[in-house]
C-alpha cells in the first residue's frame, strides 16, 4: 500500500498525467469543433442542392414534362423531405404530379413499408409524410394503423383519415370513439372540427341523427366554431329538447355564429334563462348588430346583475352606439345606473388607445 501511494505522488507520474489528460481533451474539442463545421458545411451543400433540386420539380410541375425525364440522381433521404416540405404549398394538379416524382423515386413504396414497421419513429416519419402529401390508403392498411398502441399515434392516424376521406369518415370516427383506448371527452370536438373545416353538412347530419348526449354537444360546439346557416333548425330542435344544461348553452353558442331574425327572437326568448353564460353569449353575439330587436335584449341586458353580462353588453352597445347614443348617454349621466361605471371605464380605455396611437 505504501508503494502505491508513493507512485501516486510520484512527481513524474503527476506530469505525464497531466499532460495526457490535457492532449485528450484537446482531442475531444478538436474533433468535436471539426464534427460541428463538417455538419455545417453538409447542411450549406444540402441546401445548395436543394436549389437545383425545387428548381427541377417546379420546372417539371409546369412544363408537364415527361417523368422519364425528370433526374433521377437525387435518391436519397434528404430530398425526400425536400419533396415533402415543397408539397406543402402545393395543391390540384401540381401536388398530384409532385405525388408521381415522389412514387417515381420509390418514395411512396418505402412510406408505406415504413407504416407497415414496427419501429414507433420511422411509423411517425411515414405517417406525418402522408398526411402532407394526402396519400390514400386501403382499408386493411388503415385498420393496421389504428392497432397502434400509442393514442397520439392513433389520434394522428384519424386526422389523416378525415383529412382524405372527408364525409366516408364517419364511420370510421364512431368506431374510433367507442373504442375504449382513445379518450374520447379529450379528443372528439378536435375531430369535429377537422372534419367541419371540409364538410359541416356531415356534422348536421351527425347532429340530425346521434342519441349520445356527448356526441350532441360536441356537435353544437363544433357550430360555434364554423357556423353553417343551415344548421339554425336543428340547433333550435337541441334547445328545446330535454338535454342537459352545457347542451343548451352550446347551442346558444352556435346560434350565435349567424344571427338571423329567427336567431334574434329566440335570443329574445332567452333573455331571462337562469345562467348568466347564457345572458352573456347572447350579449356577445349581438356584437355589431344593427336591429332593433338587438337593441331591446342589450338594453335589459345593461342591468343585468352579472358583470360578465353587462360587460360584454356596453361592448356590444359601444360597436352601434350611433344608434343606441341617447341610451348610452342615458347611462353615462345616470350614475345609479348599474352599468354606469363601466360605460365609463371602457370610454377611458377606447380614449387612451387612441392617444397611444
Amino acid at each position: 500500500m505504501e508503494v502505491l501511494m508513493s507512485f501516486l505522488y510520484d512527481s513524474s507520474f503527476v506530469v505525464k498525467f497531466t499532460i495526457l489528460t490535457f492532449f485528450l481533451f484537446l482531442f475531444i474539442a478538436l474533433s468535436l469543433y471539426v464534427r460541428r463545421v463538417l455538419i455545417l458545411l453538409w447542411q450549406k451543400w444540402d441546401k445548395r442542392k436543394f436549389f437545383h433540386i425545387e428548381e427541377d420539380v417546379l420546372t417539371y410541375l409546369d412544363e408537364g414534362g415527361e417523368l422519364l425525364d425528370f433526374p433521377r440522381k437525387y435518391r436519397v433521404n434528404s430530398v425526400r423531405e425536400h419533396l415533402v416540405t415543397l408539397g406543402l404549398n402545393l395543391n390540384g394538379v401540381e401536388k398530384r404530379r409532385l405525388i408521381d416524382i415522389y412514387k417515381s423515386f420509390g418514395f411512396y413504396d418505402s412510406d408505406l413499408k415504413d407504416l407497415c414497421s414496427g419501429r414507433k419513429k420511422k411509423k411517425s416519419y411515414a405517417l406525418r409524410r402522408a398526411r402532407i402529401l394526402g396519400f390514400k390508403l386501403k382499408n386493411e392498411q388503415w385498420l393496421a394503423l389504428f392497432k397502434e398502441k400509442s393514442p397520439v399515434f392513433r389520434w394522428a392516424v384519424m386526422e389523416y383519415l378525415i383529412s382524405v376521406k372527408r364525409e366516408k369518415a364517419i364511420p370510421w370516427m364512431f368506431s374510433f370513439l367507442t373504442d375504449s383506448r382513445n379518450d374520447r371527452y379529450g379528443i372528439i370536438q378536435h375531430l369535429f372540427c377537422c372534419l367541419a373545416d371540409t364538410s359541416r353538412e356531415t356534422i348536421l347530419t351527425v347532429l340530425n341523427y346521434s342519441e349520445d348526449s356527448l356526441i350532441v354537444e360536441q356537435c353544437l360546439r363544433t357550430f360555434s366554431v364554423y357556423p353553417y346557416m343551415k344548421a339554425e333548425p336543428s340547433i333550435v330542435a337541441q334547445m328545446r329538447s330535454d338535454r342537459s344544461e352545457e347542451a343548451y348553452i352550446s347551442a346558444v353558442r352556435a346560434l350565435g355564429g349567424v344571427v338571423t331574425p329567427k336567431v334574434l327572437s329566440i335570443f329574445s326568448l332567452s333573455a331571462a334563462h337562469p345562467h348568466w353564460v347564457v345572458r352573456m353569449i347572447i350579449a356577445k353575439s349581438l356584437l355589431k348588430i344593427n336591429d332593433e330587436k338587438a337593441y331591446g335584449i342589450l338594453k335589459k341586458f345593461s342591468e343585468d346583475v352579472n358583470y360578465y353580462v353587462r360587460l360584454h353588453t356596453i361592448k356590444a352597445l359601444l360597436e352601434v352606439r350611433e344608434e343606441v347614443q341617447d341610451f348610452i348617454q342615458e347611462i353615462s349621466s345616470n350614475k345609479d345606473h348599474p352599468s354606469h361605471q363601466l360605460l365609463l371605464y371602457l370610454l377611458d380605455l377606447e380614449l387612451e388607445k387612441e392617444v397611444l396611437e
